[in-house]
């Protein structure tokens, strides 16, 4: 089934900058229409509890998710950040110091599972 951007997500997100993850867990958990689950891992050496590998995120819609990442990259701290966004059938990756905001529902789209 394609995404389209009316069908129902169902992504995995995952970035290397793990603070940046959990600020975006906390901006899409403050949206009703996703249900945020972060998948956790053991705390590695050195570290006081399990940290955050990934966000699996349900519900929404490209159109709904596309304002909410334009809106968290546009922060000041995450003109660094690269996610790496996954559903069943294609991955794409925006890199916030190489995209333009604008162009977010372009980028999502590639998710679309026909092309």
């Amino acid at each position: 089934m394609a995404l389209g951007v009316g069908v129902v997500l169902d992504l995995v997100i995952k970035s290397e900058d793990l603070e940046a993850l959990e600020s975006l867990e906390d901006w899409l958990r403050g949206d009703s229409d996703f249900r945020v689950t972060a998948r956790r891992h053991p705390p590695h050496p050195g570290e006081m509890g399990a940290g955050t590998d990934a966000l699996v995120v349900v519900g929404g819609t490209l159109t709904g998710l596309a304002p909410l990442l334009k809106a968290w990259l546009q922060r000041p701290r995450h003109s660094k950040v690269k996610l790496t966004l996954t559903t069943e059938a294609k991955t794409t990756v925006i890199d916030a110091d190489r995209v333009r905001v604008d162009d977010l529902l372009t980028i999502l789209a590639q998710l679309d599972s026909d092309g």
